[in-house]
């Protein structure tokens, strides 16, 4: 089994996009508060998938991140009692192309779990 959480950019925030509610609750804000070693048992499992919708068709525009990239491209860090964001700048340093972003989420998809 996959999961995804999917956000997009559209520059409604100055420089990121949020996760949680605005008092920092949530379950994107409780998976990232884990220590990293339950994030890396986690990554095997979930992803993050991104769109950066300021950016026009047919560039490098799509970020595939894991929990631990998640956590670490949070403004300010990951914390209750705020409106947790992820910095764009952080994350867009890995956008890829549409068809390479469909080839990682393909290999994320029939990857198997290690016994």
């Amino acid at each position: 089994m996959r999961f995804f959480e999917l956000k997009a950019f559209v520059d409604s925030r100055q420089g990121g996009v949020g996760f949680g509610d605005s008092r920092g609750r949530g379950p994107q804000v409780d998976l990232l508060l884990l220590k990293n070693s339950q994030l890396d048992l986690a990554n095997k499992f979930i992803r993050w998938l991104l769109v950066i919708g300021t950016k026009p068709k047919g560039k490098d525009r799509f970020v595939i991140f894991d929990n631990i990239q998640a956590k670490n491209a949070t403004m300010g860090g990951v914390k209750r009692g705020k409106q947790n964001n992820f910095r764009i700048s952080y994350l867009e340093k890995n956008a890829i192309t549409w068809k390479k972003f469909l080839e990682k989420l393909e290999e994320f998809l029939v990857s198997r779990d290690e016994e």
